[in-house]
C-alpha cells in the first residue's frame, strides 16, 4: 500500500469523525425534547464517569488484541452514537448515547496514536508530520462544519446527526482498509502491564512535569472557555455573531500547531498563557478578544505538544496503548479535581479573583516546567524514554 494512500485514508477518516456538525446544536436539539438543564448536567457527568471507568481497560485490551481493531471499534461506536440521538431522543436513550460516545473516546484515546506510530515506522513516515497534516485538515473542515451546522439544523433538526452517522460509517470503512500491524499477543498479564506502566510514569520527572503542566494548563483553558459567552453578553456582542467567532477558533488552532515547529519558541506560548488569563479581568473588549485569540493558539499548541510527547515517550514500549490510556486517566483525575475546586471557589469569590488565582498557578507551573526541562537538557520532542 502506498504511503500517500495511507496518509489520505487516515486524514480523511479523521476529518469524517468530527463532532462539529452537532456540537453547536446538540444542546438545543436535546432541549427540544423537553430534556431539563439538570438532566443535561447529569448526562455530562455520566459521559465523564464512563470514560473514567473505561480508559485503562480499553488501553489494556488494545495492547492485547491490536490497536487497529480498537480504533475501528471506537470509530464504529462514534458513528452509532450519532444515530442514537435520532432513534432514542428521550432521557434514557440519551444516557445510552453518551455511554456509546464514552466507549468511542476511550477506545481511541490510546490505540489510535499507537497504531499511527506503528504505521509510520513500517512505511517510513514521520509521526509528527502526519499529526500536523491531520490537525490542519481537521481544523479547516471544522470551520466549514461549524458554519453549516446551524443551517442544516434549521432545515431539519435530525439531519446533522444523520450526516455525522454517515461520515462515521465511511470513516470506519476507511480504517478497515488500512494495513494490518501485528499486535503483541504475548504481552504480559494485564495486572503486571498496568503495574509497570504506572511505575514508568511516576518514576520519570519529565513525564510527571509534562503531565502536570498539560493537565493544569488545558483544564484552566477549558474552564475559561465556558465563560466566553458571559463576556460576549457583557460586551454586547450580537448573538448572531457567536457562530462566526467560534468558527474562527479552528483557524487559530492551526497557528498553534505551526508554532510548534519553531524550536526556539518552544516555551514562549507557555509563558504567555498566564497573562492571557490575567488579562480577562481588564474589562476591555479589545484586550478580551486579544486574550482569547492567544488562548486558542496556546491551547492548540500545548495539546499538539503533549500528543507528540506522549507518542515519543512511549517509544519501544510493548504496551503503548496502556501507557497512553494511563496518562489520559491521570490527566482526567487532575482535570476533574480542578473543576470541582474551581466550582466550589466560585460560590465564595468573584470570577475576576478566580482568574488571578489561575494566572498565578499557571505561571508557577510554567516556570517549574521550563526550569526542570532546561536542567535535564531535553526538549519535549526529543524525549525518547521507555527503553
Amino acid at each position: 500500500m502506498k504511503k500517500i494512500t495511507i496518509e489520505k485514508q487516515i486524514i480523511f477518516s479523521e476529518v469524517l469523525t468530527s463532532q462539529n456538525l452537532i456540537l453547536s446544536i446538540r444542546t438545543a436539539y436535546m432541549l427540544s425534547f423537553l430534556i431539563t438543564v439538570q438532566e443535561l448536567s447529569l448526562l455530562k457527568t455520566i459521559f465523564s464517569f464512563s470514560i473514567f471507568l473505561l480508559e485503562i481497560p480499553t488501553g489494556l485490551l488494545a495492547d492485547r488484541f491490536g490497536n487497529r481493531r480498537s480504533s475501528i471499534v471506537g470509530i464504529a461506536f462514534f458513528s452509532i452514537h450519532a444515530l442514537f440521538y435520532v432513534l432514542f431522543p428521550d432521557f434514557t436513550g440519551l444516557i445510552l448515547t453518551n455511554i456509546f460516545l464514552a466507549v468511542s473516546a476511550a477506545c481511541l484515546s490510546g490505540s489510535k496514536n499507537s497504531y499511527y506510530k506503528a504505521l509510520c515506522e513500517k512505511y517510513d513516515l514521520k509521526i509528527e508530520d502526519l499529526k500536523k497534516k491531520i490537525q490542519f485538515s481537521q481544523n479547516f473542515f471544522n470551520v466549514i462544519f461549524t458554519l453549516v451546522s446551524g443551517l442544516l439544523f434549521a432545515l431539519n433538526p435530525s439531519i446533522n446527526f444523520y450526516v455525522t452517522f454517515a461520515f462515521g460509517a465511511i470513516a470506519t470503512v476507511l480504517f478497515i482498509g488500512l494495513p494490518k500491524i501485528d499486535c503483541n499477543n504475548n504481552v504480559d498479564r494485564m495486572s503486571l502491564v498496568l503495574k509497570n506502566t504506572i511505575s514508568i510514569i511516576f518514576t520519570s520527572r519529565i513525564r510527571l512535569t509534562e503531565l502536570l503542566f498539560f493537565s493544569v494548563g488545558s483544564s484552566f483553558l477549558i474552564f475559561n472557555f465556558e465563560y466566553y459567552q458571559f463576556f460576549f453578553q457583557e460586551y454586547k456582542v450580537p448573538v448572531e455573531l457567536y457562530g462566526m467567532v467560534y468558527a474562527f477558533f479552528p483557524l487559530l488552532s492551526n497557528i498553534g500547531v505551526y508554532v510548534y515547529k519553531f524550536k526556539k519558541l518552544d516555551y514562549l506560548p507557555i509563558f504567555i498563557l498566564p497573562f492571557s488569563l490575567l488579562f480577562m479581568i481588564f474589562n476591555h473588549p479589545t484586550i478580551f478578544f486579544i486574550s482569547i485569540i492567544f488562548q486558542q493558539i496556546i491551547f492548540s499548541y500545548i495539546l499538539f505538544r503533549f500528543e507528540i510527547f506522549i507518542i515519543e515517550s512511549a517509544n519501544n514500549l510493548d504496551y503503548m496503548s496502556t501507557y497512553q490510556s494511563s496518562m489520559s486517566f491521570i490527566q482526567n483525575i487532575i482535570k476533574c479535581s480542578l473543576f470541582l475546586i474551581l466550582s466550589f471557589l466560585l460560590n465564595y469569590i468573584s470570577l475576576n479573583y478566580i482568574y488571578v488565582i489561575l494566572s498565578i498557578i499557571t505561571l508557577f507551573i510554567s516556570l517549574s516546567c521550563y526550569l526542570l526541562l532546561k536542567k535535564e537538557r531535553i526538549l519535549v520532542e526529543q524525549v525518547n524514554i521507555g527503553k
